[in-house]
Formats: structure tokens, C-alpha cells, sequence
């Protein structure tokens, strides 16, 4: 075999390797997004029970909230089984990197959402007005914050082309 054709062989076994080795790294990033977008359905099935249950929740004068808070209670749970997702996930990339981490931080903030808010329930039904729009402030930054760091993840997997 001249060396020319060696040369070219292993040229070839070259790129081959880096075209397998580049798979699986993309692959990673998107097992990250993948994991971030796992519970998108139940999240929307939750919001939409929420909504429905806190406008019957303030006809009601504001009593008779269990059925809210198991709503908050799901939603935190559902949360952390997120969180759990992502950082059981390996980003293959910088970017990925920062991603997951942003989009663990956007989870944990929207889990702590969830726990605020069945304080402010049990705040307002103990009929505490000025304890509950402090706690409401809270739920709405945390829920700021949170929409904030996920826009910002968003934003680094559509960079990576995987959104």
C-alpha cells in the first residue's frame, strides 16, 4: 500500500471518529433540553386546574382551599422530579453547560414558587391581609425570577439549535 492511500485511509478512519464522537455530544445538549421539556404537558394540565380552582377558590370567600393546595403541592413535586432529571443529565457543551444550569436554577425558583404559594393560601385563610400580600410579592418575584433564567435557557438551546 503506497502511503498516499495510507495517508487517505487514515484520513478517513479520522473523520469517522470525529463525526461519532460529535454525535453523541449534540445528543447530550439535547437529553439536557429533552429533560428540561419532560413535564411540559402536566405543567399545562396544572396551570389550567389552577386557574380554574382559584377563581372557585375566591368565590368561595376564600375557604375551602385543599383542593388548591394539592394543586401546589403537584406542581412542586413535579418540579423537583425536573430538577432531578436535569442534574442527572451531562451537557457536552459550554453552552449546554450554562443551559442546564439555568434551567435548574429557573425549576428550583418555580418549585419554591409552588411552596410560597400554599403559604399565602393558608395566610389569606387565616384572614391575615398584610401577611398575604407580602407573601404574594414573594410568589410573584420568585415567579419573575424564574421565567427570567428560563427565557434565558431558552434562549442558549435555540443558540444550539436544539429548540
Amino acid at each position: 500500500m503506497s502511503s498516499a492511500r495510507r495517508f487517505l485511509t487514515f484520513a478517513v478512519a479520522c473523520c469517522a471518529a470525529l463525526l461519532l464522537v460529535a454525535a453523541p455530544a449534540s445528543a447530550d445538549d439535547k437529553s439536557v433540553s429533552d429533560a428540561w421539556d419532560s413535564e411540559d404537558a402536566a405543567f399545562t394540565q396544572l396551570g389550567k386546574s389552577e386557574r380554574r380552582e382559584y377563581r372557585a377558590w375566591e368565590k368561595r370567600g376564600f375557604t375551602r382551599d385543599p383542593k388548591l393546595l394539592k394543586i401546589y403541592r403537584r406542581g412542586e413535586t413535579l418540579s423537583r422530579k425536573v430538577i432531578a432529571a436535569l442534574e442527572a443529565q451531562q451537557p457536552s457543551t459550554p453552552q449546554g453547560a450554562q443551559a442546564r444550569d439555568l434551567a435548574i436554577s429557573s425549576t428550583k425558583h418555580f418549585a419554591e414558587h409552588f411552596v410560597v404559594l400554599r403559604k399565602f393560601v393558608r395566610t389569606i385563610r387565616a384572614d391575615d391581609e398584610t401577611a398575604g400580600r407580602k407573601i404574594g410579592k414573594e410568589a410573584d418575584r420568585l415567579l419573575k425570577l424564574t421565567e427570567s433564567e428560563g427565557e434565558q435557557a431558552k434562549a442558549i438551546f435555540v443558540q444550539l439549535g436544539l429548540d
